[in-house]
This record gives structure tokens, C-alpha cells and sequence, in this order.
């Protein structure tokens, strides 16, 4: 079993990072495409498996137009909110409703543009699927989710709202689940290398148990951080603090002076709980990339299995985040190559044969030299997925 392994470091990232913010606002944000391409190309160049390295091949022209296009609708509805809220409405519908075209062109600008040891990746899903996917079942969801809501709204049973409340987040959680399990499957089983095709066939079961530990961690976790935070507030602040904010109720003057004393109490717990929040979420990221990758192979020869460790990912996180704003985001470029090099080195590929065999293969099969990097309607509109 090999891993992948990220050769980059952070000085050299650094100088990379910092001249693009340097031209891209003196460019006023028009540099931001060909900034994202060197971005790219170093962290791709520098991901290897086996002496093996991907490559990117978008160029800044090409971005540039999907950016263009982004920054000029979000001129239209910025102006529109402001002179014409009611059609800002109308924007945002029309905006929901690109969305699937929006994921589909940028799954196959993106898997075009990208190769490993000279092969191209391809992105073969249909338009039709991307707006079943994306478009028919969120609409579907909402109006299941909504339904639900609204006969618990129209409950005067006590007992019976609270059994609707844990229905309605049962319905949440399994909802969820599947929807994760269908947009997982699409982008995956439709994802080609060369000629071999990735396959995976994910449970809804799977990924409901996920939530529901995902769920009852988080419980946890704030029901231990309020009890923290009430026993260091009951043994280092007056608690006549709460009389005196009902008894000064009318005093402006006196509930501020109240609340500042207060203020530390409540700083302390914002930050413990946005750092929850990176602990819980990674979690969740650790064991659902575990399950999708155990459950993904290419050509049923080649399979993958993610090693990650919440406990070390949340603790990269954490602290990324912890030394970014303690040197005012010039720490940005170490935190990044940090959490890549993690990520790629704790993601593993096996196959049953020689790995250099298949690379052979393909490499008769099927030469990316010989094809066009994009068509001039292939846009990357950096969606996240």
C-alpha cells in the first residue's frame, strides 16, 4: 500500500502566496485568477505518489472569464438590493436555479485540467443528473423538512412536541445522510482516469451513523463546555452580578458596567465554542472521507483508504487557526502546507497488481498530450465541493 506524499514547504509556498496578494491588490482583485493558478500548480506539482506527480494546466485566461462573470453578478445584485430589493429576490432564484450548472461545468473544467503521470481526469456526469441532484431533491427535502415543521407547529401537546422535535431531527439527520450518499455517488462514479473509471456505491446507513455519533458528540461536547464554563463563572465572578442586571434593568449605564464585568465569561466561551466546532467537524470530515474512500476503487483494481485521525486533524486545525491570528495571517502558507501534507500523507492507494503496470496501461490506452486542456465554454467557478 503506497501513500501520497506532498514535497512542498513553506518558504517557498510563502514567497508564492505573498506575491500573488501583493499584485492581485494592487491589480485591484484582477490578478486573483492568474494567482490562483500559481497556487495551484505548486501544491499539485508537489503531490506525488511513487515518484509520480499531478499537474494542473488551467491558465489565468481561463479562470479569468468564470471570475469576471461571478464579480459582475455580484455588481447586479449588490445594485439591485439596493434600487430594486424586491428583484434582488428574482436574482437569488435565478442564482439557486444555476446552481447545478454551475457544479456540473465546474467538475469537468477542473477533472480537464488536471492530470497524474501525463493522464487526464474526466468528469462524464449529465447536465440532467446535476439538476436532479442539486436542484429536484434539495427542493424536495425543504419541502419534506418544512412540511414536518409546520404539523409540529400546529401541536399543543407537550409530549407530543417533544417527540415531534426529536422526529424532526431524526428526518434531519436521515435526510441529510442520503442526500451526502446520492451527491457523493454522482461526482465520484462519473469521475474518469485515462480510461478507468472510479466506482462507489455508498449506504444511506452509513452515513446516518455518522450523523448521529457526529450529533451526539456535539451534545457532548457543549454540555461539558457549559458546565466548564459555569463552574469557572461561579468560582471567579460575583454571581449578585445577575441581580443586579434584573434590579438595574431600566439603568443602561449600570447593565453595561454589569455586562463588561461579565465580558471575559463571554469571550471565553465564544472561543471554546467556535473551537468545538473544529473538533466536531472533524469528526465528521475524518470519518466520512474514511467510508468514502474505503468504499471507492478505479477499475476495481486500485483502492483507497484514508488513515486520518480526528484527534491530530482537529489539533492541526486548531492551532492553524491559533497561529494564523496570532501573526495576522502571514502564517496562512505554513498552515496550508501543514494540513496538505497531513491530509495527503494519511491518504493511501493499493492495488492488487504493480502500480507502474497500470500507469502503463493507460498511458497506451490513452495519451492526455494529444487532447485540448478546455473548450472556451469550460469556466472554473471554484465551487468548493
Amino acid at each position: 500500500m503506497q501513500k501520497l506524499k506532498f514535497e512542498g514547504n513553506s518558504l517557498e509556498y510563502f514567497k508564492i502566496w505573498i506575491v500573488n496578494i501583493f499584485l492581485t491588490i494592487i491589480t485591484l482583485g484582477i490578478y486573483y485568477p492568474w494567482a490562483k493558478v500559481r497556487n495551484n500548480r505548486y501544491f499539485y506539482a508537489n503531490s506525488n505518489l511513487e515518484e509520480n506527480n499531478f499537474e494542473y494546466h488551467a491558465t489565468g485566461k481561463q479562470l479569468f472569464l468564470g471570475y469576471m462573470i461571478g464579480v459582475l453578478l455580484f455588481i447586479i445584485y449588490i445594485t439591485f438590493s439596493n434600487i430594486f430589493p424586491i428583484y434582488s429576490m428574482g436574482f437569488i432564484l435565478a442564482l439557486f436555479i444555476a446552481i447545478p450548472w454551475l457544479i456540473w461545468r465546474s467538475m469537468i473544467f477542473n477533472m480537464n485540467v488536471t492530470t497524474f503521470n501525463n493522464i487526464r481526469f474526466k468528469f462524464t456526469g449529465k447536465l440532467k443528473q446535476s439538476y436532479i441532484t442539486f436542484l429536484f431533491y434539495p427542493i424536495l427535502f425543504m419541502a419534506l423538512f418544512g412540511g414536518i415543521m409546520y404539523v409540529l407547529f400546529l401541536i399543543e401537546n407537550k409530549i407530543a412536541s417533544i417527540s415531534g422535535i426529536i422526529l424532526l431531527l431524526v428526518s434531519f439527520l436521515l435526510i441529510y445522510a442520503y442526500y451526502k450518499k446520492i451527491t457523493t455517488n454522482y461526482l465520484i462514479n462519473y469521475t474518469k482516469y485515462g480510461t478507468s473509471s472510479f466506482k462507489t456505491d455508498l449506504e444511506t446507513k452509513k452515513f446516518l451513523i455518522i450523523n448521529i455519533k457526529t450529533t451526539l458528540l456535539s451534545i457532548l461536547c457543549f454540555l461539558l463546555a457549559f458546565l466548564v464554563l459555569a463552574l469557572m463563572f461561579y468560582l471567579f465572578n460575583d454571581l449578585s452580578n445577575f441581580d443586579k442586571l434584573v434590579s438595574n434593568f431600566n439603568d443602561q449605564e449600570k447593565i453595561n458596567s454589569t455586562i463588561f464585568s461579565m465580558l471575559p465569561f463571554i469571550i471565553a466561551g465564544y472561543i471554546i465554542f467556535i473551537f468545538l466546532n473544529f473538533f466536531i467537524a472533524s469528526y465528521y470530515i475524518t470519518k466520512t472521507r474514511e467510508y468514502i474512500f474505503s468504499n471507492t476503487s478505479l477499475d476495481n483494481e486500485i483502492t483507497f483508504k484514508s488513515t486520518i485521525n480526528f484527534f491530530k486533524l482537529s489539533f492541526i486545525t486548531i492551532t492553524n487557526v491559533l497561529v494564523i491570528m496570532l501573526t495576522f495571517g502571514l502564517a496562512i502558507p505554513w498552515s496550508k502546507v501543514r494540513l496538505t501534507r497531513y491530509m495527503l500523507e494519511n491518504t493511501k492507494i493499493d492495488t492488487q497488481g504493480d502500480l507502474d503496470r497500470f500507469f502503463n496501461q493507460q498511458n497506451s490506452k490513452h495519451s492526455a498530450l494529444g487532447e485540448e486542456i478546455a473548450d472556451s465554454f469550460n469556466i472554473d467557478v471554484s465551487i468548493p465541493l
